[in-house]
């Protein structure tokens, strides 16, 4: 199942935050770039490039985490409802 969900996930996840903190707003142009006086909250909203690859990131690992103490906790469940020793 690792093959099918897991590695693809984790592969996603850094290759996004590599992808999200190289980028440079400068090099692109936008039809219309979003200023404070149309939104007034906008900089608390937006993460530097750097520091949205690092929550990437973050969050990545946050979910490998998850996935390791979820499977932990099933296989004591399985173990207690079934008995691997008879036949």
């Amino acid at each position: 199942m690792h093959n099918l969900h897991g590695i693809p996930g984790l592969l996603g996840g850094i290759v996004s935050a590599i992808a999200a903190a190289s980028y440079n707003s400068w090099n692109t142009t936008d039809a219309y770039r979003i200023t404070n006086n149309d939104f007034p909250y906008y900089d608390a909203l937006v993460y530097s490039p750097f520091k949205q690859g690092g929550i990437q990131i973050a969050a990545t690992f946050i979910s490998l985490g998850i996935g390791v103490v979820t499977a932990i906790i099933t296989y004591f469940i399985v173990r207690i409802f079934y008995n691997f020793n008879s036949k």
